[in-house]
């Protein structure tokens, strides 16, 4: 055994020489590629089959290595360059998504690219920004995606309360088994549909498409988009390994729809516009916080699922901030050490629940700033439904 995985190395070596001024055929998926990436083990992999290496490694693994001889491998900034310069116009058209503009910001994990879905259904719904991970395969991994009537969808833009309802309803559904909860993440506790698979982002344009046939049950939660700014500049400057500028600049982007699954008003709006639809449940964060009793037996009603006055003490303890910030099973920690390591970087990895409180954006921003996003947020009813009618 292994004879023959150092013989696929070598062979792998010597290929790589041979087909250096022409295309080359990854050892993984043995198709032709000119878009390839190399290690620092140096093998050589198409990007393709090297993104979804990675994504396994993170969700099944302790480290990310090589595909052939499992060194942990770095990604030079050379490498990031690259794939950070290449056009995804046709990947977007392949996947029936129009490029309506590519923006490419940061690192090569968070280059944004805005898109409008082709969908007949939404055809006036403006378009909305992503990352350029989201676009991994979404044909079949989101669009396609299997939808069951007992499924319990939960929605809301990023920083909105979602870390903590998720904790809330996987218990709800599954007997407030505290002790079950603390054995395995949030990660692998639901499935998640962004660039890793996250539902609770996405704009409702690029939902599944047989949610609007099957119609499952939907939770969704939204936050003042001020506690939001704060909350998302945070993350993306101790935890994620993207290239924030000030927060004034931060602030800017969010203004004028520039930061990712923007536009937030829209995302917000379409929600609670949705036409027809018999299964959704409107929380808000501040609600969830204010009173988290009367929310827990709320959910519990939305999901049909009995529960005690001892079952919602439990919950509300489980779900407190302390413990959900030291709890490796919802801090996300292990994913911030694995990114760290990709990126040859030095990120604090225990940053992901930092505050969660109502109102940090008062610490933060000036009166001046407080205002302009009242009034952003306040023309939102001048804003028309892409709904057709």
């Amino acid at each position: 055994m292994e004879n023959n995985k150092n013989n696929a190395i070598k062979n792998h070596q010597e290929s790589t020489t041979k087909q250096s001024n022409e295309k080359f055929q990854c050892p993984v998926c043995l198709e032709k590629s000119s878009k390839t990436v190399s290690t620092n083990c140096n093998h050589t992999f198409c990007v393709k089959c090297i993104f979804k290496w990675i994504f396994y490694c993170v969700d099944e693994m302790d480290k990310i290595s090589c595909p052939l001889c499992r060194q942990v491998f770095l990604f030079s900034n050379s490498v990031k360059k690259k794939i950070k310069s290449w056009s995804i116009s046709k990947y977007l058209k392949k996947l029936k998504l129009n490029p309506k503009s590519n923006r490419h910001v940061g690192s090569f994990w968070w280059c944004r690219v805005i898109i409008k879905t082709k969908n007949p259904k939404f055809k006036d719904f403006p378009p909305a920004l992503f990352v350029k991970g989201f676009l991994q395969d979404y044909e079949e991994r989101v669009k396609n995606f299997k939808v069951y009537e007992d499924d319990v969808w939960l929605i809301g833009f990023q920083r909105s309360g979602t870390t903590l309802m998720q904790e809330i309803i996987w218990l709800i559904l599954n007997d407030y088994d505290v002790e079950k909860a603390k054995s395995a993440d949030t990660y692998n506790r639901a499935q998640w549909f962004d660039f890793f698979n996250v539902v609770h982002k996405l704009q409702v344009q690029f939902l599944p498409d047989q949610i609007w046939t099957v119609k499952p049950k939907i939770i969704h939660i939204h936050r003042d988009v001020k506690d939001v700014a704060i909350s998302l500049y945070h993350l993306r400057k101790n935890s994620l390994h993207d290239d924030v500028g000030t927060m004034e600049e931060h602030f800017e982007e969010i203004l004028n729809d520039r930061t990712w699954y923007t536009p937030y008003r829209e995302h917000v709006l379409n929600y609670q516009r949705i036409p027809d639809y018999p299964n959704i449940l409107y929380l808000t964060y501040e609600e969830l916080l204010a009173d988290k009793a009367g929310v827990i037996k709320q959910t519990a009603k939305f999901l049909n699922t009995p529960i005690t006055e001892e079952q919602v003490q439990k919950l509300i303890d489980h779900s407190k901030f302390e413990k959900m910030q030291k709890n490796k099973m919802t801090n996300m920690q292990h994913y911030h050490e694995l990114f760290n390591q990709l990126s040859n970087d030095n990120k604090p990895t225990d940053k992901f629940i930092r505050k969660g409180i109502v109102g940090d954006h008062k610490n933060a921003m000036s009166e001046e700033t407080i205002k302009r996003f009242d009034e952003w947020w306040a023309q939102r009813t001048t804003l028309k439904p892409g709904y057709n009618k």
